[in-house]
């Protein structure tokens, strides 16, 4: 919540970050529970950060998987919208055309005198230690940040829905649709990566998006574990990621040990730490590359490709 962001603020088309983000979606949510997209292709640009955008989608994915613990339905709609006076002055938002981002579970919804302070700081209904309360704060000061704003609609048993509003991009034609051409596929590639992190979710979906790049991956749960799978796997390896503080031995520690058996190895830290608390961790002193958590797929796909081919 409180860290700087590094924004990279564009025009996005949420039909198509949605899309791009699916099978995350879809990891998260879990196979019990129905993902029903309904997204209107007469939306309009929106002026955010794409990364920060797919770490709300999936923020919310998170609470709503946890409102249906044993199934349901989760739907991510998407329209154009104009909404009056009323709303505009009760929000401060500025008159115009929106987009709204609609995020609905079917699950146990909320008690009437929850609902004003879910945005609050470190405010939780989940058990110790199941929760921060940081969450929902975190969605609502990105979404305040492009000016747009955030309603929440929940009844007990009626499940709980969430509306995103962003401004819409007026006269805005994307290059490549004015130029006639197509978007660039992602960068991807058939060598050998190994994948180190502790938390056993993020493994398994990082492991998931870097072999729908083509990657093979070797996938480690600490420093120590991916010490020992590098020196099984050495000859192969042409890449390590790593988160950076874990239990037993930190991605740093791992990767000095590395590379004191193969100085050409390459590595990727992937941390939600802030620049002064990665040098902290010794990461400065390796001079390697680093990227934020939450990252895109597109993010992580061109990160691989520049590493492996510098």
């Amino acid at each position: 919540l409180a860290r700087k962001r590094s924004e990279r603020i564009e025009p996005t088309n949420l039909n198509q970050l949605i899309r791009s983000a699916e099978k995350l979606i879809r990891l998260t949510v879990h196979e019990n529970i129905e993902y029903v997209p309904q997204l209107d292709d007469k939306i309009g640009y929106v002026e955010v950060d794409p990364v920060s955008t797919e770490h709300i989608i999936v923020n919310l994915a998170v609470n709503a998987r946890d409102a249906m613990p044993r199934s349901g339905r989760f739907y991510v709609r998407t329209k154009r919208v104009e909404p009056d006076e009323e709303f505009l002055r009760k929000h401060k938002l500025i008159p115009g055309s929106y987009v709204e981002l609609s995020v609905r579970d079917t699950g146990c919804g909320m008690e009437p005198e929850i609902l004003p302070r879910i945005f609050e700081p470190f405010f939780t209904t989940k058990e110790p230690g199941q929760g921060t309360g940081l969450g929902l704060s975190t969605v609502y000061n990105i979404v305040r940040q492009y000016k747009g704003a955030i309603t929440v609609d929940s009844r007990p048993g009626a499940g709980t829905e969430f509306q995103i509003y962003s401004p819409e991009m007026k006269d805005y034609a994307p290059p490549d649709t004015a130029a006639g051409g197509v978007a660039q596929p992602l960068p991807t590639g058939t060598e050998t990566l190994l994948l180190v992190e502790d938390e056993d979710g993020l493994r398994r979906m990082g492991t998931k998006l870097i072999e729908s790049l083509g990657y093979k991956v070797y996938a480690a749960k600490d420093g120590q574990d991916g010490l020992e799978v590098f020196r099984q796997h050495m000859d192969d390896v042409r890449l390590v990621i790593s988160d950076v503080v874990m239990p037993v031995m930190s991605g740093p520690d791992m990767i000095r040990r590395m590379r004191g058996a193969r100085r050409d190895l390459k590595f990727l830290f992937v941390s939600g730490f802030t620049a002064d608390k990665l040098a902290q961790h010794g990461v400065s002193h390796l001079e390697g590359a680093v990227i934020n958590k939450p990252y895109s797929k597109e993010t992580l796909a061109r990160r691989i490709r520049e590493l492996l081919d510098a």
